[in-house]
C-alpha cells in the first residue's frame, strides 16, 4: 500500500510541477494542505473544463471536471463549490486522478498533452 500511495503521489507531484511550467495562469486547488496522494484538482484561466474534457477524449486522455465521487455526471464539482470557491471557477477546474500500477513518466505525458490542447485553445481567442 505504501508503495502505490509513493507511485500515485509522485505522479501527481510531477504532474503539477511540469503544468506549472507549460502552461501560464493556472492553480492547484488544495495545493497547500494535506490530500489524496492519488488526485490533482487544477483551475485554468480561460478554458472552460468542459471543453477541454473533450478535447482531451480526442486525444485519449480521460479526466474529469466533476468530484471522484459523482464521476458520470456532467455537474461541476460540489466539493469546489462546498470549499467556498466560485462558480466560475469550478467550471474552469479539471480533477486528474493517478494509479499506483502507473508507468513512470505519466504525469509529465499527461501535463504536456493538456499544456498543448490549453495553448491550442487559448490561442483560438
Amino acid at each position: 500500500l505504501a508503495r502505490r500511495e509513493r507511485s500515485m503521489r509522485e505522479a501527481r507531484d510531477a504532474f503539477e510541477r511540469e503544468l506549472k511550467e507549460l502552461v501560464p495562469q493556472i492553480d492547484i486547488n488544495g495545493s497547500s494542505v494535506n490530500r489524496l496522494p492519488n488526485t490533482s484538482s487544477v483551475f485554468i484561466e480561460g478554458i472552460r473544463a468542459d471543453d477541454l474534457l473533450v478535447a482531451l477524449d480526442l486525444e485519449g486522455v480521460l479526466i474529469s471536471s466533476g468530484a471522484a465521487c459523482s464521476s458520470g455526471k456532467p455537474e461541476p464539482s460540489h466539493v469546489l463549490s462546498a470549499m467556498g470557491q466560485e462558480e466560475d471557477r469550478v467550471k474552469r477546474t479539471i480533477r486528474v486522478s493517478f494509479r499506483g500500477d502507473q508507468a513512470r513518466g505519466v504525469g509529465t505525458q499527461a501535463a504536456r498533452v493538456i499544456s498543448s490542447i490549453v495553448s491550442r485553445m487559448r490561442g483560438l481567442k
